[in-house]
């Protein structure tokens, strides 16, 4: 009785311990299996290569824990969890069950591949979708623009026919310098986006003339990547809506900065009455806060004591350059 009495002592202690080995030494085995065993097999080999392949890892990796379990069991415990002599049909038991497993963590990696496969292919899509959508909205800014520059050259020809030839051969530069900008990517140097901005603002220059000033602010490099036809646009609307109804005009100012990858820029203009900023879609606050929402970024604006403000953020990807310094643009109209 004493003797039973014993023997359940040791029990009650050493059977935990006993789960904890081969739940742990299983474990292992089983994770060193599925995360770095078979993701080694290359998946162009054919079935049989693979299921062979497959077959030794699971009888090795099976064996060698069963190994691991009766060694530890014995030399801690010491307690043989196997008759004598019994250990290798054990570790055989133990290296078959590793197929069965082997082959099936093989379908799990297959079948995660597949679904990683699949998310790559749905993010690609999703991006070139992007993609052709700012190309899209890009093309729609451009006859606004055109048609806008054709209006101001019809009003300047009766008005005022020395300006307006002035007015046609500067038209005639910016027309050639937009051509190519954004043309083939919704993205560009931020020099050429300005180049083209500032030439735009000389051209109304000569319609407006005293009453139309500027001043840029923007803390970026000259490569550093910007959208296409973005801040023309948003200058047009500011000189159409808002500086050339005042009598006195007004002046536009412009500060910003890219950091990381990050653009954030503020606009503001003089306004003849305050009004509820009205963003729709086709009209262009609206397409270019589309962009913008396209690129992670948003685009808000205010109006009140006489100023309307807008303030918009959006990320980029970089355009490959060899150029890395970082200079203050800053100018200012005549």
């Amino acid at each position: 009785m004493e003797s039973w009495s014993h023997q359940l002592g040791i029990l009650w202690w050493a059977l935990p311990l006993i789960g904890v080995i081969w739940s742990t030494t299983i474990n292992f085995g089983a994770q060193l299996l599925r995360h770095y065993v078979i993701p080694l097999i290359p998946q162009q080999w054919g079935g049989f290569r693979i299921g062979w392949a497959c077959s030794m890892a699971g009888v090795v990796v099976g064996a060698a824990c069963m190994w691991v379990i009766m060694g530890l069991c014995q030399g801690v415990l010491g307690f043989q969890v196997s008759r004598s002599g019994s250990e290798w049909t054990q570790a055989g038991i133990a290296g078959l069950l590793g197929v069965v497993f082997a082959n099936m963590f093989y379908a799990f990696h297959e079948n995660d591949m597949e679904i990683k496969k699949a998310q790559h292919n749905e993010a690609e899509l999703e991006r070139q979708y992007r993609l052709n959508e700012l190309m899209t909205m890009n093309m729609r800014i451009r006859p606004h623009f055109f048609f806008n520059s054709l209006n101001t050259l019809a009003s300047l020809v009766s008005s005022d026919p020395d300006r307006a030839q002035f007015f046609l051969n500067d038209l005639g530069d910016l027309f050639r310098m937009s051509f190519a900008h954004g043309e083939k990517d919704h993205m560009g140097p931020w020099e050429d986006e300005l180049a083209i901005t500032e030439a735009y603002l000389m051209l109304e220059k000569t319609r407006f003339g005293s009453r139309l000033n500027w001043q840029v602010e923007v803390n970026a490099s000259s490569h550093d990547p910007f959208p296409a036809f973005f801040l023309q646009p948003l200058v047009e609307n500011a000189v159409h809506h808002g500086i050339s109804q005042r009598p006195d005009g007004g002046t536009l100012r412009i500060f910003g900065q890219f950091v990381d990858g990050h653009w954030s820029l503020a606009m503001t203009n003089d306004v003849e009455t305050d009004m509820e900023p009205v963003i729709e879609d086709g009209h262009a606050l609206g397409v270019l806060k589309r962009r913008a929402e396209l690129m992670n970024g948003r685009l808000d604006a205010t109006c009140s004591n006489g100023v309307f403000e807008v303030h918009v953020s959006f990320d980029v990807l970089p355009i490959k350059s060899n150029v890395t310094e970082v200079m203050e643009i800053t100018s200012r109209a005549p």
